[in-house]
């Protein structure tokens, strides 16, 4: 019986428990932290806060999402400027009662650094509204809506305040530097402080768009969104002056500025985002479908359009490595020359540039060989033309080729015949001079024969016929040619002696060992021994003498016999004649 009176009891104990325990969910308080795999929600589970990794580096930030957003895009975060090494991060209130953030470098980071707490009893509450509140007791000392990052919250505030004082504080939304990268970007949103009825996109170079204007009645904007589901509302008065709006519907929208400039119109039901972009465009009016904002004439042929593939740059690029780049700097500094073609992001996070300057078509050769971001400018060509420019060049490389193959046949044929044509005509010369000298030698032996035989009848020399000798000469060829000054060794020893360089016929191998007047000597005496007159010759003991006895004065020599000579005959001299026969002997050098 008692157990059932003290369980009603327990009951009610372990659900205020509970609920104290859901409710610390959405709340950090002095003491508590929160580490990298942890997260506050809000009480009403719509948003979500905790450390998120920025894309492919190992940057990560303190954020805000929506909870039933599966890609888990921040809209809102703390450290731009200051990314955590790795995920060592975690969030804190201080004892000073400032909420902070801290990684393994132990540097704090101040998240409420525009306004700081006065003592140490402060909690940090995120609300359904998106909204990271610091409180101290019921005092709200700071709160995230005041310095929006890229998202444009439904109750956020864009706009001048503190005006007239030394605190003047301007709301702004500015984009990220690129899509994974929350650095602060290129674009900015707000009031124009020149007229502050204007809401204005700014790029960081200046240049500027008119995106709506406050008519004294209502808000127009020069985007097509769907105004009749926003309820936008203007504030102007001596301390302030803001832009502010709410849905009039049951799910939540909000606008985002990215990286390009685009203003991204969001909408959420349930897990389902829908999402509208406007974005400046050309060759489009501001209220056309498309969501453009304003038409921008063209400098160039190409146009000043875009279009995205899938791919890697060639190597013949032009690389600015700044960090501080993202592709909308990428496409201005492409865009502001006509002669670039393409360009890139130079990191896998979106920074840096990478600008082509090349012909169009070399780009598209290594189209689909990489998966990274390239923007072509103006139209890309469809891929029947391309496949019949690559057939063309296919077709005009298999030509050349084949000309050259039929060129080099022809002439390897050439080649082959003359080769063959010179080789029988070699061989029929020989045998010509062959069957020649056989016939010349038969001749000659009866012309001898005749001679001797004739007596007194017949005292005349052998004669031959024109084509027996041409036969035999072949055709007096230069190269059966006989004489002209003489040859063989004695001729070039006997002249070289004769200019002085008869140390030209030492061998190069006997320089060093050989004296070099020992081989005039034995040059001077080898004339002397083939002297065309016997009496010039030196006998054996002679040239033992010479060769031995160094002293003694050698006769200069004079020219050798290398030609035979054929002295004239007398026709008046009679000889008898010899029916004896004539022996031939074989002709053999001194």
């Amino acid at each position: 019986m008692n157990g059932w009176v003290f369980f009603p009891l327990l009951l009610v104990i372990f659900c205020s428990f509970f609920n104290w325990f859901s409710h610390a969910l959405d709340t950090i308080t002095p003491g508590e932290k929160l580490m990298d795999s942890e997260t506050l929600v809000s009480a009403g589970g719509v948003f979500e806060l905790g450390f998120f990794q920025a894309g492919v580096s190992s940057n990560y930030y303190l954020g805000i999402w929506f909870k039933n957003d599966r890609d888990k895009k921040p809209v809102w975060v703390a450290n731009r400027e200051n990314p955590l090494l790795d995920s060592s991060g975690l969030l804190q209130i201080r004892y000073d009662g400032n909420l902070f953030i801290i990684d393994r470098r132990m540097i704090p980071i101040i998240v409420n650094y525009g306004e700081l707490a006065t003592n140490g009893n402060t909690t940090a509450t995120i609300l359904d509204s998106g909204n990271l509140v610091l409180r101290q007791g019921e005092k709200i000392v700071w709160e995230s809506f005041n310095y929006p990052s890229d998202t444009f919250l439904p109750g956020m505030k864009l706009g001048w305040f503190n005006l007239n004082t030394a605190q003047l504080r301007k709301q702004f939304i500015v984009s990220w530097l690129s899509p994974i990268v929350p650095t602060v970007g290129a674009f900015a949103l707000g009031l124009d402080e020149n007229d502050l009825t204007q809401f204005t996109l700014w790029r960081r170079d200046g240049v500027y768009r008119r995106i709506g204007f406050w008519n004294g009645q209502s808000f127009r904007f020069f985007l097509q969104i769907s105004s009749n589901s926003y309820n936008f509302s203007y504030v102007s008065n001596e301390n302030e002056t803001y832009l502010t709006f709410n849905s009039k519907e049951n799910y939540t929208q909000w606008f985002v500025t990215d990286s390009w400039g685009q203003i991204i119109d969001f909408s959420v039901s349930g897990r389902d985002i829908s999402i509208v972009n406007h974005s400046l465009c050309e060759g489009t009016s501001a209220n056309d479908s498309k969501g453009c904002l304003i038409s921008v004439p063209s400098m160039c042929s190409n146009g000043d359009t875009f279009m995205e593939i899938k791919g890697s740059m060639p190597n013949s690029i032009v690389v600015n490595e700044s960090v501080q780049m993202g592709p909308s700097d990428c496409e201005i500094m492409c865009r502001s020359n006509c002669s670039c073609t393409a360009f890139a992001s130079f990191r896998n996070d979106g920074t840096g540039c990478q600008l082509y300057y090349g012909e169009k078509d070399g780009l598209f050769d290594i189209t689909g060989k990489g998966d990274g971001d390239i923007y072509v400018r103006g139209d890309i060509p469809t891929k029947p033309n391309r496949r019949r420019k690559r057939w063309l060049l296919l077709a005009v490389i298999g030509s050349v080729v084949s000309l050259v193959v039929l060129i080099l046949v022809t002439l390897l044929c050439c080649l082959r015949r003359r080769n063959h044509k010179c080789i029988g005509q070699n061989e029929r010369s020989q045998d010509g001079m062959s069957r020649s000298a056989e016939l010349l030698f038969s001749q000659l032996v009866k012309s001898t024969s005749k001679l001797q035989l004739g007596g007194k009848k017949d005292y005349e020399l052998p004669s031959f016929s024109f084509s027996t000798i041409a036969t035999a000469t072949g055709n007096f060829s230069a190269a059966d040619k006989l004489g002209e000054g003489g040859f063989g060794p004695v001729y070039k020893a006997w002249d070289l002696w004769q200019e002085g360089r008869g140390l030209e016929l030492m061998d190069p191998t006997l320089v060093i060992s050989c004296s070099t007047a020992e081989l005039l000597l034995c040059l001077q005496v080898g004339l002397l021994c083939v002297q065309e007159s016997a009496e010039d010759r030196p006998t054996m003991s002679d040239v033992v003498s010479m060769l031995s006895n160094r002293t003694t004065t050698l006769p200069a020599p004079k020219k050798p016999a290398f030609s035979t000579h054929i002295g004239a005959i007398d026709p008046n001299l009679q000889k008898p004649s010899s029916l004896d026969d004539v022996t031939v002997s074989e002709i053999e050098a001194r």
